[in-house]
């Protein structure tokens, strides 16, 4: 869905968009409408849980910090 790996056949729509015909700065604002956690080691090891969930928040959101708080904290309520 993220675009990780390319498909060999199918499609993938996300609101209505088809993800295979998406130009790339289009796609990038269409990942931002998923939420994906890696598993193993993707995890940066020096920082909490809570600041590996709300480092792609800061880096690729305009979100105030009051925001991405009250998103980090929603996500341990799931």
């Amino acid at each position: 869905m993220i675009g990780l790996l390319t498909t060999d056949r199918g499609s993938i729509v996300i609101d209505g968009d088809e993800v295979q015909k998406l130009d790339r700065k289009t796609h990038l604002e269409t990942r931002k409408k998923i939420g994906f956690m890696f598993q193993d080691g993707a995890l940066f090891d020096s920082i909490s849980l809570s600041e590996n969930l709300a480092f792609p928040l800061r880096r690729h959101t305009s979100k105030s910090e009051k925001e991405i708080r009250e998103i980090v904290r929603e996500s341990f309520r799931k």
